[in-house]
């Protein structure tokens, strides 16, 4: 027979076992954390009065310093972008960067921008706070040769005997090369099995010390980027013994490196290169510029800033133009200037409309 609880007895039982009340916390009010700064590389810059351009010491043509005096291609649109930004090309100061810290010390903003060998890469793009201008210069991975006996590293020893000359790509087959470790390594690489070409390849991180391994005979060919051979062969006491191989193994668009972060700074970059192109597709040089101003031409008078002021959406002064031309001039004559001298062929950096890859985007 079943027992019935009394119904008072079980609401007794449950009102003590249930547990107290707590009541809930009134809400804590949102703290507001302030985004981070937007980077000014712009107010930086003006701020100390310089731009600081990191840059790779000893390529003839490009980045060279003799004595406090620093001269190059890359060293010239250093000065333009300081032109345009302070009013003066020589409040640069030139910091040399190595290769393996050369991103880093973009990320820090240890410099303003980079201007030296640096291609434009999908997995570049892809490194955090890093971003490229356009091109300045288009080169191609080379193979250059020697035609003669290696320099020796001490006089005192024996002259070893000089390998056959090389005289097609084939030749290669079987004997080292040298070459600068990384992407240099690996462009050679898929270019040599593509040729089914099996070379021995010597991979040294300095490319001074690739050319120097090349030099004193450890390989019997070198290969880098063409504007490098040219660069680096110029120096030589007898640079006709060494040759180059007519094929080419890649593309090297070679731009500017900048932080990601900062938009404006990446449109003064950009359109201070377009300057120096549009300049030169308008044939106004550092001689003329003074004088074609009078010329009834609205796209001399836009791009001069006498009609229409287009940099002060970029935070330039209206006269910027004008300031990049009495300082350096335009494209055509910053490769003329440094380069064409070391026997740099223009090539594909010529100007579009003759060819070449070099176009300015328009200036309106």
């Amino acid at each position: 027979m079943k027992r019935c609880v009394p119904l008072i007895v079980l609401l007794l039982i449950a009102a003590c076992a249930a547990p107290e009340e707590v009541p809930s916390p009134s809400p804590t009010p949102e703290v507001e954390v302030p985004a981070p700064a937007p980077l000014d590389t712009l107010a930086r810059v003006r701020a100390r009065e310089r731009l600081i351009c990191g840059v790779s010491d000893g390529l003839p043509g490009f980045n060279m310093q003799d004595g406090d005096r620093w001269q190059g291609f890359y060293v010239d649109f250093c000065r333009a972008i300081a032109a345009a930004v302070l009013g003066n090309p020589e409040a640069v100061q030139f910091r040399v960067v190595s290769p393996a810290e050369r991103f880093a010390a973009i990320q820090k903003n240890d410099v303003d921008i980079l201007l030296l060998h640096t291609p434009h890469t999908l997995t570049r793009d892809a490194i955090p706070a890093i971003g490229f201008g356009p091109p300045v210069f288009h080169d191609q991975q080379a193979i250059m040769v020697r035609g003669s006996a290696p320099d020796r590293a001490s006089p005192a020893k024996p002259p070893m005997p000089s390998p056959p000359p090389i005289q097609r790509l084939s030749d290669l087959n079987k004997r080292p090369i040298c070459v600068e470790s990384g992407m240099s390594t690996r462009i050679l690489q898929d270019f040599l099995v593509q040729a089914q070409v099996k070379a021995e390849l010597l991979s040294s991180p300095d490319l001074p010390e690739v050319f120097a391994q090349y030099r004193l005979g450890k390989c019997v060919a070198v290969s880098a980027d063409l504007s490098q051979l040219l660069a680096w062969r110029s120096r030589l006491p007898r640079r006709q013994e060494h040759r180059l191989l007519p094929e080419r193994l890649s593309w090297e668009p070679l731009s500017p490196v900048i932080n990601s972060g900062d938009d404006r700074w990446r449109n003064i970059v950009t359109w201070v290169i377009f300057s120096t192109i549009h300049a030169e597709e308008l044939g106004i040089t550092r001689q003329n510029y003074a004088t074609v101003r009078s010329r009834p031409d609205p796209q001399v008078a836009r791009f001069l800033g006498i009609q229409e002021s287009l940099g002060i959406e970029l935070g330039l002064d209206p006269d910027w133009t004008t300031q990049i031309m009495r300082s350096v001039g335009n494209y055509g004559e910053i490769f003329d200037r440094n380069l064409s001298p070391l026997g740099i062929p223009r090539a594909e950096n010529r100007l579009r409309r003759d060819g070449g890859r070099v176009e300015s985007m328009p200036f309106r």
